[in-house]
Protein backbone atom coordinates (compact mmCIF):
# COMPACT_ATOMS: atom_id res chain seq x y z
CA UNK A 1 0.00 0.00 0.00
CA UNK A 2 1.31 3.43 -1.26
CA UNK A 3 1.04 6.50 0.77
CA UNK A 4 0.73 10.49 0.21
CA UNK A 5 3.70 10.69 -1.69
CA UNK A 6 2.30 8.15 -4.43
CA UNK A 7 -0.69 9.50 -5.32
CA UNK A 8 0.35 12.48 -7.24
CA UNK A 9 2.19 11.02 -9.96
CA UNK A 10 1.00 7.76 -10.38
CA UNK A 11 -1.74 8.62 -12.55
CA UNK A 12 0.58 11.05 -14.79
CA UNK A 13 2.92 8.61 -16.18
CA UNK A 14 1.11 8.12 -19.45
CA UNK A 15 -1.66 10.63 -19.39
CA UNK A 16 -3.02 13.53 -17.84
CA UNK A 17 -4.34 12.91 -13.71
CA UNK A 18 -7.16 13.13 -12.42
CA UNK A 19 -8.32 16.20 -11.19
CA UNK A 20 -8.09 16.39 -6.85
CA UNK A 21 -8.40 18.31 -4.39
CA UNK A 22 -6.69 18.37 -0.83
CA UNK A 23 -9.04 15.96 0.98
CA UNK A 24 -8.97 13.73 -2.40
CA UNK A 25 -5.11 13.68 -1.93
CA UNK A 26 -5.90 13.18 2.32
CA UNK A 27 -8.32 11.19 1.39
CA UNK A 28 -6.10 8.81 -0.89
CA UNK A 29 -3.44 8.94 1.78
CA UNK A 30 -5.43 6.43 4.25
CA UNK A 31 -5.97 3.72 1.38
CA UNK A 32 -1.71 3.80 0.06
CA UNK A 33 1.85 3.88 1.50
CA UNK A 34 4.59 5.39 0.80
CA UNK A 35 6.88 3.47 -1.20
CA UNK A 36 10.91 4.48 -1.39
CA UNK A 37 11.29 2.68 -4.82
CA UNK A 38 8.99 4.28 -6.67
CA UNK A 39 10.13 5.91 -9.80
CA UNK A 40 10.01 10.09 -10.17
CA UNK A 41 7.25 10.00 -12.32
CA UNK A 42 5.36 8.12 -9.33
CA UNK A 43 6.50 10.55 -7.21
CA UNK A 44 6.14 13.39 -8.53
CA UNK A 45 2.05 13.15 -8.64
CA UNK A 46 1.79 14.13 -4.87
CA UNK A 47 1.86 17.59 -5.41
CA UNK A 48 0.80 18.00 -9.39
CA UNK A 49 -2.94 17.91 -8.18
CA UNK A 50 -2.89 18.04 -3.99
CA UNK A 51 -4.98 21.36 -3.77
CA UNK A 52 -8.06 22.41 -5.47
CA UNK A 53 -8.04 25.95 -6.40
CA UNK A 54 -9.60 28.64 -8.11
CA UNK A 55 -7.74 31.24 -9.52
CA UNK A 56 -8.86 34.71 -8.69
CA UNK A 57 -12.32 33.93 -9.37
CA UNK A 58 -15.62 34.46 -7.49
CA UNK A 59 -15.47 32.67 -4.31
CA UNK A 60 -17.79 29.17 -3.86
CA UNK A 61 -20.12 28.67 -2.00
CA UNK A 62 -21.13 30.80 1.23
CA UNK A 63 -21.49 27.19 3.53
CA UNK A 64 -17.49 27.25 3.08
CA UNK A 65 -15.94 29.99 5.63
CA UNK A 66 -12.85 32.03 3.64
CA UNK A 67 -11.74 35.45 4.80
CA UNK A 68 -11.87 38.20 2.07
CA UNK A 69 -9.57 38.68 -0.17
CA UNK A 70 -7.61 41.49 0.43
CA UNK A 71 -7.38 44.40 -2.86
CA UNK A 72 -3.50 45.42 -1.11
CA UNK A 73 -1.80 41.75 -0.57
CA UNK A 74 0.46 42.14 2.50
CA UNK A 75 4.24 43.03 1.15
CA UNK A 76 5.52 39.91 3.00
CA UNK A 77 3.11 37.80 1.06
CA UNK A 78 4.33 38.99 -2.32
CA UNK A 79 7.74 38.85 -4.58
CA UNK A 80 8.94 37.29 -7.99
CA UNK A 81 6.69 34.49 -9.01
CA UNK A 82 9.77 32.51 -9.05
CA UNK A 83 10.65 33.36 -5.77
CA UNK A 84 9.49 30.66 -2.64
CA UNK A 85 6.71 32.61 -0.44
CA UNK A 86 8.47 31.12 2.69
CA UNK A 87 11.57 29.51 3.65
CA UNK A 88 11.85 26.10 4.94
CA UNK A 89 11.47 25.72 8.93
CA UNK A 90 11.42 22.62 11.33
CA UNK A 91 8.58 22.25 13.71
CA UNK A 92 7.50 19.48 16.34
CA UNK A 93 10.12 17.28 15.03
CA UNK A 94 9.12 17.71 11.70
CA UNK A 95 11.00 19.58 8.46
CA UNK A 96 9.02 21.40 5.86
CA UNK A 97 11.14 21.91 2.16
CA UNK A 98 9.48 24.40 0.01
CA UNK A 99 9.91 22.85 -3.18
CA UNK A 100 7.18 23.38 -5.87
CA UNK A 101 5.85 26.77 -7.40
CA UNK A 102 2.76 26.61 -9.57
CA UNK A 103 0.70 29.22 -10.69
CA UNK A 104 -1.23 30.81 -7.22
CA UNK A 105 0.53 28.73 -5.02
CA UNK A 106 3.74 27.03 -3.15
CA UNK A 107 3.75 23.63 -1.54
CA UNK A 108 6.03 22.54 1.07
CA UNK A 109 6.45 18.47 1.67
CA UNK A 110 6.63 17.87 5.53
CA UNK A 111 8.91 15.20 6.58
CA UNK A 112 10.12 13.50 9.68
CA UNK A 113 12.95 15.35 11.02
CA UNK A 114 16.07 13.35 9.97
CA UNK A 115 14.51 11.30 7.76
CA UNK A 116 13.31 11.20 4.14
CA UNK A 117 9.51 9.72 5.40
CA UNK A 118 7.36 12.36 3.87
CA UNK A 119 4.72 13.10 6.57
CA UNK A 120 2.41 15.51 4.80
CA UNK A 121 2.76 18.81 3.40
CA UNK A 122 1.86 22.80 3.45
CA UNK A 123 0.06 24.77 0.50
CA UNK A 124 0.26 28.56 0.91
CA UNK A 125 -2.02 30.03 -1.72
CA UNK A 126 -1.27 33.87 -3.13
CA UNK A 127 -3.75 36.80 -1.95
CA UNK A 128 -6.70 36.31 -4.21
CA UNK A 129 -6.51 32.55 -4.09
CA UNK A 130 -8.70 29.78 -3.04
CA UNK A 131 -8.36 26.35 -1.61
CA UNK A 132 -10.80 24.17 -2.87
CA UNK A 133 -14.05 24.00 -0.88
CA UNK A 134 -12.66 20.49 0.85
CA UNK A 135 -14.71 18.06 2.57
CA UNK A 136 -15.59 17.54 6.20
CA UNK A 137 -16.98 19.47 8.74
CA UNK A 138 -15.69 22.88 9.17
CA UNK A 139 -15.04 23.56 12.77
CA UNK A 140 -13.43 26.97 14.02
CA UNK A 141 -10.57 26.86 16.14
CA UNK A 142 -8.04 28.98 17.73
CA UNK A 143 -6.45 31.84 16.05
CA UNK A 144 -3.21 31.12 14.76
CA UNK A 145 -0.72 33.95 15.27
CA UNK A 146 -3.30 36.42 15.27
CA UNK A 147 -5.23 35.24 12.50
CA UNK A 148 -8.28 32.93 12.05
CA UNK A 149 -8.10 29.43 11.24
CA UNK A 150 -10.60 26.37 10.98
CA UNK A 151 -10.56 22.89 10.31
CA UNK A 152 -12.05 21.25 7.02
CA UNK A 153 -12.26 17.48 7.91
CA UNK A 154 -8.47 16.77 8.77
CA UNK A 155 -7.13 19.89 7.25
CA UNK A 156 -5.95 22.93 9.04
CA UNK A 157 -6.87 25.91 7.52
CA UNK A 158 -5.57 29.14 8.84
CA UNK A 159 -4.73 32.86 7.20
CA UNK A 160 -0.90 33.51 7.02
CA UNK A 161 -1.52 37.34 5.51
CA UNK A 162 -3.93 39.35 5.12
CA UNK A 163 -6.66 37.57 2.15
CA UNK A 164 -3.62 35.09 1.82
CA UNK A 165 -5.02 31.17 3.05
CA UNK A 166 -2.61 28.54 3.72
CA UNK A 167 -3.31 24.13 4.81
CA UNK A 168 -1.59 21.78 6.44
CA UNK A 169 -2.63 18.68 5.87
CA UNK A 170 -1.27 15.47 6.88
CA UNK A 171 -0.19 11.66 5.50
CA UNK A 172 -2.08 8.65 6.98
CA UNK A 173 -0.56 5.11 7.86
CA UNK A 174 -2.73 2.43 6.90
CA UNK A 175 -6.33 3.51 6.52
CA UNK A 176 -7.14 6.05 9.29
CA UNK A 177 -4.10 6.65 11.65
CA UNK A 178 -2.59 10.35 10.71
CA UNK A 179 1.54 10.59 10.27
CA UNK A 180 1.07 14.20 12.10
CA UNK A 181 -1.37 14.99 15.08
CA UNK A 182 -3.28 17.66 14.89
CA UNK A 183 -1.52 19.64 17.59
CA UNK A 184 1.63 19.41 16.03
CA UNK A 185 -0.33 20.54 12.38
CA UNK A 186 -0.98 23.12 14.17
CA UNK A 187 2.24 23.87 15.99
CA UNK A 188 3.65 23.38 12.11
CA UNK A 189 0.96 26.03 11.23
CA UNK A 190 2.17 28.50 14.24
CA UNK A 191 5.62 28.34 12.67
CA UNK A 192 4.82 28.98 9.52
CA UNK A 193 6.61 32.22 8.19
CA UNK A 194 5.66 33.94 5.27
CA UNK A 195 8.35 36.02 2.93
CA UNK A 196 11.60 35.64 2.74
CA UNK A 197 11.95 32.51 0.37
CA UNK A 198 14.83 31.68 -2.17
CA UNK A 199 14.24 31.80 -5.75
CA UNK A 200 13.34 28.22 -7.01
CA UNK A 201 16.15 26.54 -9.68
CA UNK A 202 15.77 23.97 -12.66
CA UNK A 203 18.60 21.69 -13.88
CA UNK A 204 18.44 23.04 -17.50
CA UNK A 205 19.02 26.26 -19.90
CA UNK A 206 16.14 26.59 -22.31
CA UNK A 207 16.95 28.54 -25.81
CA UNK A 208 13.97 28.08 -27.37
CA UNK A 209 9.99 27.70 -26.63
CA UNK A 210 7.25 28.09 -29.02
CA UNK A 211 6.02 31.91 -29.13
CA UNK A 212 3.66 32.93 -26.27
CA UNK A 213 4.92 30.53 -24.17
CA UNK A 214 4.88 30.90 -20.07
CA UNK A 215 7.08 29.45 -17.59
CA UNK A 216 4.06 28.37 -15.08
CA UNK A 217 5.19 25.31 -12.82
CA UNK A 218 8.79 24.71 -11.66
CA UNK A 219 9.64 21.78 -8.72
CA UNK A 220 12.73 20.76 -7.60
CA UNK A 221 11.94 17.13 -5.59
CA UNK A 222 14.59 15.03 -4.70
CA UNK A 223 14.57 12.76 -7.83
CA UNK A 224 15.44 15.77 -10.18
CA UNK A 225 14.27 19.04 -12.16
CA UNK A 226 10.51 19.50 -13.26
CA UNK A 227 9.42 22.52 -15.26
CA UNK A 228 5.80 23.16 -17.43
CA UNK A 229 5.32 26.03 -19.45
CA UNK A 230 1.70 26.48 -21.41
CA UNK A 231 0.51 28.70 -23.88
CA UNK A 232 -0.37 33.03 -22.55
CA UNK A 233 -4.16 32.33 -23.74
CA UNK A 234 -4.46 29.06 -21.40
CA UNK A 235 -3.35 30.92 -18.33
CA UNK A 236 -6.76 31.88 -15.93
CA UNK A 237 -9.17 30.81 -18.76
CA UNK A 238 -11.89 27.59 -17.83
CA UNK A 239 -9.98 25.29 -20.14
CA UNK A 240 -6.38 26.16 -18.17
CA UNK A 241 -5.27 26.72 -14.53
CA UNK A 242 -8.57 28.23 -13.51
CA UNK A 243 -10.20 25.13 -12.83
CA UNK A 244 -9.82 23.08 -9.65
CA UNK A 245 -6.77 21.24 -10.82
CA UNK A 246 -3.65 22.76 -10.71
CA UNK A 247 -1.33 21.03 -12.36
CA UNK A 248 -0.76 22.81 -16.19
CA UNK A 249 -0.43 19.00 -17.14
CA UNK A 250 -4.43 19.58 -17.97
CA UNK A 251 -3.87 22.26 -20.46
CA UNK A 252 -4.07 21.28 -24.03
CA UNK A 253 -0.52 22.95 -24.66
CA UNK A 254 1.30 21.98 -22.25
CA UNK A 255 4.71 21.04 -22.48
CA UNK A 256 6.46 19.29 -19.74
CA UNK A 257 10.63 19.61 -19.39
CA UNK A 258 12.34 16.98 -16.98
CA UNK A 259 15.87 15.92 -15.55
CA UNK A 260 15.34 12.67 -13.50
CA UNK A 261 17.83 11.03 -11.87
CA UNK A 262 18.67 7.31 -12.79
CA UNK A 263 16.00 5.11 -12.31
CA UNK A 264 16.87 2.14 -13.96
CA UNK A 265 14.88 1.99 -16.58
CA UNK A 266 16.80 2.03 -20.12
CA UNK A 267 16.63 5.27 -21.65
CA UNK A 268 18.36 6.57 -25.64
CA UNK A 269 21.84 8.26 -25.24
CA UNK A 270 21.55 10.07 -28.19
CA UNK A 271 18.04 12.54 -28.56
CA UNK A 272 15.51 10.67 -29.74
CA UNK A 273 11.65 11.82 -30.47
CA UNK A 274 8.98 9.64 -30.90
CA UNK A 275 5.43 8.43 -29.43
CA UNK A 276 3.38 10.68 -27.35
CA UNK A 277 5.23 14.19 -28.97
CA UNK A 278 8.32 13.09 -26.19
CA UNK A 279 11.97 13.12 -26.88
CA UNK A 280 14.76 12.05 -24.56
CA UNK A 281 18.42 11.47 -23.70
CA UNK A 282 20.65 10.64 -21.03
CA UNK A 283 22.52 13.58 -19.99
CA UNK A 284 24.74 14.05 -16.95
CA UNK A 285 25.34 11.91 -14.08
CA UNK A 286 23.32 9.29 -15.79
CA UNK A 287 20.34 11.47 -15.43
CA UNK A 288 17.78 12.00 -18.38
CA UNK A 289 16.18 14.72 -19.98
CA UNK A 290 12.45 14.63 -21.25
CA UNK A 291 10.39 16.97 -23.21
CA UNK A 292 6.82 16.31 -23.86
CA UNK A 293 4.04 18.00 -24.99
CA UNK A 294 1.25 15.70 -26.02
CA UNK A 295 -0.79 18.04 -27.98
CA UNK A 296 2.34 20.04 -29.25
CA UNK A 297 3.11 19.51 -33.03
CA UNK A 298 6.24 17.01 -32.91
CA UNK A 299 8.52 19.25 -34.68
CA UNK A 300 8.20 22.13 -32.20
CA UNK A 301 9.08 19.70 -29.34
CA UNK A 302 12.21 18.67 -31.32
CA UNK A 303 12.95 21.85 -31.53
CA UNK A 304 12.44 22.78 -27.52
CA UNK A 305 14.71 19.44 -27.13
CA UNK A 306 17.14 20.26 -29.00
CA UNK A 307 17.50 23.76 -27.53
CA UNK A 308 17.96 22.41 -23.90
CA UNK A 309 20.84 22.58 -22.34
CA UNK A 310 20.77 20.70 -18.78
CA UNK A 311 23.37 21.72 -16.30
CA UNK A 312 26.54 19.41 -16.15
CA UNK A 313 25.74 17.30 -12.82
CA UNK A 314 22.28 17.98 -12.85
CA UNK A 315 23.04 15.81 -8.98
CA UNK A 316 24.49 18.84 -8.10
CA UNK A 317 21.97 21.42 -7.28
CA UNK A 318 24.58 24.38 -6.21
CA UNK A 319 24.60 24.52 -10.22
CA UNK A 320 21.04 24.61 -10.68
CA UNK A 321 20.20 27.82 -12.49
CA UNK A 322 17.11 30.11 -11.17
CA UNK A 323 14.21 30.88 -14.15
CA UNK A 324 15.69 34.06 -14.89
CA UNK A 325 19.11 32.35 -16.06
CA UNK A 326 17.44 29.24 -17.35
CA UNK A 327 14.13 31.01 -19.85
CA UNK A 328 13.89 33.52 -22.09
CA UNK A 329 12.47 36.55 -20.64
CA UNK A 330 9.41 36.08 -22.74
CA UNK A 331 9.01 32.94 -20.92
CA UNK A 332 8.72 34.46 -17.58
CA UNK A 333 5.54 35.57 -15.59
CA UNK A 334 5.33 38.55 -13.98
CA UNK A 335 2.72 40.82 -11.77
CA UNK A 336 1.30 37.86 -10.43
CA UNK A 337 2.59 38.24 -7.01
Amino acid sequence: MKQLSDLLWEAKADAPPMRYDVDDVVAAGRRRRYRRTATWAVAVAVVVATAGVALVVPRGPAAVPTPPVATSPAPSAVGSFYDYSFRGFSAAGYQVTPDRLLFGVNMAEIYTAGSHDLAGFILAYQPGVEPGKGEGPITDTEPINGHRAYWVGSVLHWEYADGALAVVASGHRGATDEIISRADLRSLATAFVPGGGPSSRVAMRVGYLPAKYRLVTVWEPSSGSWVELVPESDIGTPSGLQTPAMSAVNVPGVITITVMRPDGLPHPKKLTCGGRNRCEVVVGGGYHLTVQGPRVAMAEIEKVAKAVTTVADPGNRDTWLTPGEAFPTSALLTGIK
